[in-house]
């Protein structure tokens, strides 16, 4: 036994510490099964995630279009409202009935209503427009500034319409501009509130749109109507447009050409083509009351070549029957077509069943 040179107690050594074993301190093992499973799960969350957020993104955007195309119809209703209610209605309220108002005065009001016009058109041009209405606000804008250039070339008529000396030929100039209004209206009806309705209904959205006929009556195409009315003597109406007592309407009678008088129903007309060829329709005044501005038309469907309108303004004496001729501007090519002539209403008729005629017909070079 050995001791430490200082007389100190014996050193004791030290029992080796136990290894701690590696394998303890490990997390047991995730199978790769386990893994791929939850890989997946996280991929699948990942991914109705996101198509969520798809469905969020889209809903919104559709909320956001259907609100402006919403927004576009309501505009152009608000401004189709106060074209009829603002100008159309107060225009031929004063020229069915200027009474003593001066030429001046008219002139001046009716440059008024114009100016509103050219308001109405510039609000329309200002529109934010959704790319569906874009076809729509093309037609809108040209019907507007259509009317808004027939008010002021009607405002300036109105002087010499009103006057002594070139009455005729003012009123000429005011009823070829009622053609424009008319024209305005056509646009309208066959493509704006079309083209507005189809944007809408391919979204699904349930809203009106709106109508917009500035021009009344057809009557406002014939000059001999306007200087009736400027004048105070239209024939049925009193002054102030409404129909005179007694009975009012005609009847079409018969139509022919070329001397043959046309059958209805499902006879064929063999109709020769000729240069100038010339409808001859037969009208009745079936009414108590003369009547003026009564327009006639001919309408020819089916041709390959599209053949205009044919129309006729008219006096008509009550109880009197009269031929009115109407010429086609064209001549039609071969071929079956269907022909409408009629008789358009007049203020105060009830009865319309025999303003109108059909017929088929071949023509025949």
């Amino acid at each position: 036994m050995s001791f430490d040179d200082e007389g100190g107690e014996p050193r004791t050594q030290r029992a080796p510490r136990p290894r701690r074993s590696t394998t303890a301190s490990r997390s047991p093992a995730i199978d790769d099964q386990t893994l791929l499973v939850r890989r997946a799960v996280a991929g699948v969350g990942a991914l109705v995630l996101i198509i969520l957020i798809g469905i969020a993104v889209r809903s919104f955007l559709n909320s956001r279009r259907d609100a402006a195309l919403r927004s576009y119809n309501d505009t152009v209703t608000s401004i189709a409202n106060e074209a009829s209610s603002q100008v159309s209605t107060p225009l031929f309220r004063l020229l069915a009935n200027p009474g003593t108002t001066s030429a001046i005065d008219a002139n001046t009001t009716v440059q008024s209503y114009r100016v509103q016009a050219q308001l109405e058109a510039s609000r329309a041009k200002g529109l934010k427009v959704p790319g569906e209405m874009v076809g729509a606000q093309r037609d809108l804008l040209l019907a507007l500034n259509f009317r808004a250039e027939a008010l002021r070339k009607i405002a300036d008529a109105l002087p010499a319409a009103l006057g002594t000396q070139s009455a005729d030929q003012g009123a000429g100039m005011i009823a070829a501009e009622m053609e424009v209004l008319l024209s305005a209206d056509v646009i309208y009806a066959e493509r704006v509130a079309p083209l507005i309705g189809q944007a809408l209904g391919d979204h699904h959205i349930s809203q009106p749109v709106a109508a917009s006929q500035f021009l009344p009556s057809l009557s406002w195409l014939s000059p001999q109507y306007v200087t009736a009315r400027l004048t105070g003597n239209a024939g049925g109406t009193t002054a102030t447009g409404a129909p005179k007592a007694g009975t009012h309407g005609h009847a079409l009678l018969a139509v022919s050409v070329g001397g043959t008088t046309l059958s209805e129903g499902t006879t064929v007309n063999q109709i020769k083509v000729s240069p100038s060829l010339t409808f001859d329709l037969k009208v009745g005044n079936q009414g108590s009351n003369d009547e003026t501005g009564v327009v006639v038309s001919l309408t020819i469907s089916g041709t390959a070549t599209p053949i205009p309108p044919a129309t006729k303004t008219i006096d008509t004496k009550a109880g009197v029957v009269q031929d009115v001729l109407i010429p086609l501007t064209v001549t039609p090519p071969a071929g079956n077509v269907k022909l409408v002539a009629s008789v358009a209403k007049v203020p105060g008729e009830s009865t319309l069943s025999n303003n109108k005629k059909t017929f088929l017909a071949s023509f025949v070079h």
